[in-house]
């Protein structure tokens, strides 16, 4: 499983702020391209539980989840600040990001349309936006969008796949202040659980028995709790797959949570996505910071 970040396609492509305000802004926007569809947009990755730094005096203290009102400091601020609300004199610094990710429902989309396929639903999708005078790049499961809003033009990248709703909640992600990793490698941990007990690990249709020749086979489960217990355990639910780290609490065993940890990690998905520094990766990001 190869899962690649996105990115800016158009030079006049601009950095949002992740605001509740903000994002539901950009998926007005968005919603008012397709509205003859009568699609429902749902918001994945880091954007669907928009989260600010909390600074005091320029240092991170922890994080606050906005569409919750919830305060979490960090581990070693727990005893100094209480969890829930947020201290005195802190700084809320929003994270920033260069483009929207979203899902609408394969499926639906198709009988709009009345096309045959997931191929030509998304070029259905893709001639639309195009006709209304917006700038498209298809690329697999995703029409990469230049939506216009404020004055300003942003990226969003619509997935198109079926049940939307229900697959948009495996790019929820519950990552803990200070955490050095992504929702890419969540995935990727979820993918390497999957693999050891010789499964497949869909991030677009669920958990998948794999065939004699190692590809995906008989459908199990696009139940997040039901994922869970396939990966982790019969005693584990949904919000043990929030993060990396909630992942490895979950993981009992030292040997088994270490081997997982360190196959997840070797993959190219983790690597481009949080290299190890010294790595090539490493130093291409670093170019770019500097730049």
């Amino acid at each position: 499983m190869i899962l690649n970040e996105g990115g800016n396609i158009w030079p006049e492509t601009t950095d949002y702020e992740q605001t509740v305000a903000t994002i539901d802004g950009l998926v007005s926007a968005t919603e008012d391209l397709i509205k003859e569809t009568g699609l429902q947009i749902f918001v994945i990755g880091s954007s669907a539980n928009p989260t600010q730094n909390v600074y005091i005096d320029d240092q991170l203290v922890g994080i606050f989840r906005e569409r919750q009102k919830k305060f979490i400091p960090l581990d070693k601020f727990k005893e100094k600040y209480l969890p829930g609300h947020i201290p005195n004199g802190a700084n809320l610094i929003p994270k920033k990001s260069g483009d929207l990710d979203v899902m609408v429902d394969g499926q639906q989309a198709a009988d709009y349309f009345q096309t045959k396929d997931g191929k030509t639903t998304r070029q259905a999708l893709d001639n639309m936006l195009q006709q209304t005078g917006v700038k498209t790049h298809k690329a697999g499961v995703t029409v990469h969008t230049l939506v216009p809003y404020q004055d300003n033009f942003y990226q969003v990248d619509i997935k198109v796949v079926n049940k939307a709703e229900r697959v948009s909640k495996f790019h929820h992600h519950d990552i803990p202040p200070g955490s050095p990793y992504k929702g890419v490698n969540k995935q990727m941990m979820m993918n390497t659980l999957a693999s050891s007990q010789g499964l497949l690990w869909s991030p677009d249709e669920g958990l998948y028995k794999r065939d004699a020749a190692g590809k995906k086979g008989e459908f199990i489960t696009d139940e997040l709790d039901d994922i869970a217990k396939y990966l982790l355990g019969s005693g584990a639910s949904a919000a043990d797959l929030g993060s990396v780290e909630s992942i490895m609490a979950a993981i009992p065993d030292d040997a088994k949570r270490n081997d997982i940890f360190a196959k997840a990690k070797a993959s190219s998905s983790w690597q481009a996505a949080t290299p190890d520094a010294g790595t090539n990766e490493w130093f291409v990001r670093l170019k770019r910071m500097l730049a």
